[in-house]
């Protein structure tokens, strides 16, 4: 059996990860594995999560690679826990305006003017933070995906991303896995 590739998702909320992981999964089929890690959500090669980073159930899958997410909030990851890293960034401000539309669909008595005040400058700490882990001071094994360029190039930025590991990318079969999204 060969070893299962781990890649890491660190990712801002709001950055793609979702598109990615699809555009990946539609790649390498079933070749794939995948961990939200906050929740089992149906993309989860597991019916239950085992909760740990990296994802302990992984390595005996017998998979090619393995996927997981995850955001970081409390930055706390280890950075060397995945053999790769995909760091996953977005504009800040675009990015802020996009996470609180997803914070008050499920907290609406927070969408106010203070409401939004708060939750800015949350995310603000946040972001820098972030951005200080896991971009400013990049791992070695990991590769930052803007997500304006995963949204206006797909085919050109997970290209790069996958050569970047190694992986030699056939281009019509990403672009076929791209188009399916």
């Amino acid at each position: 059996m060969t070893k299962t590739v781990l890649i890491g998702g660190a990712s801002l909320p709001r950055t793609g990860h979702h598109f990615l992981q699809r555009i990946i999964k539609s790649y390498f089929a079933e070749k794939m594995g995948y961990c939200s890690y906050y929740s089992t959500i149906d993309m989860d090669t597991f019916q239950s999560c085992c909760r740990s980073l990296p994802c302990t159930k992984y390595a005996n899958t017998g998979l090619e690679l393995f996927f997981q997410k995850s955001h970081d909030f409390d930055l706390t990851d280890p950075i060397g826990a995945a053999d790769f890293n995909i760091v996953q960034i977005r504009e800040p401000i675009a990015r802020v305006f996009s996470n609180f539309e997803l914070h008050i669909r499920g907290n609406p008595k927070n969408n106010t003017k203070a409401g939004f005040l708060q939750f800015a400058q949350r995310e603000y700490y946040y972001y820098v933070a972030f951005w200080a882990k896991w971009v400013a001071y990049k791992p070695e094994n990991a590769s930052v995906m803007r997500y304006e360029d995963l949204k206006q190039n797909p085919l050109e930025t997970v290209s790069k991303v996958l050569s970047e590991f190694g992986w030699k990318v056939d281009g019509n079969k990403l672009r076929d896995a791209i188009e399916a999204e």
